[in-house]
């Protein structure tokens, strides 16, 4: 019973710890990007650039993505 007590804290902390990575390369593609860098990424564009409606697209992608690593981070400190 303690093993798999001790097993299921070191998951949740792995994945409090990718969750954290994950917001920090988000972070860092996301800043890149607005400042008119490529991305850090192969984000792989149309030849002819991203539309603006395809950038309101993958924005609200990435806010969406936002809310799910907030929620695992709370999710692994509050186990």
């Amino acid at each position: 019973m303690q093993n798999k007590k001790r097993m299921l804290n070191s998951l949740i902390l792995y994945y409090g710890v990718l969750q954290t990575l994950h917001a920090l390369t988000l972070a860092r593609a996301g800043l890149l990007i607005l400042a008119g860098m490529s991305a850090p990424f192969p984000i792989l564009p149309p030849p002819e650039g991203w539309s603006a409606q395809a950038m309101a697209f993958l924005y609200g992608l990435a806010g969406v993505d936002l809310i799910g690593i907030v929620l695992g981070i709370l999710f692994a400190i509050q186990n």
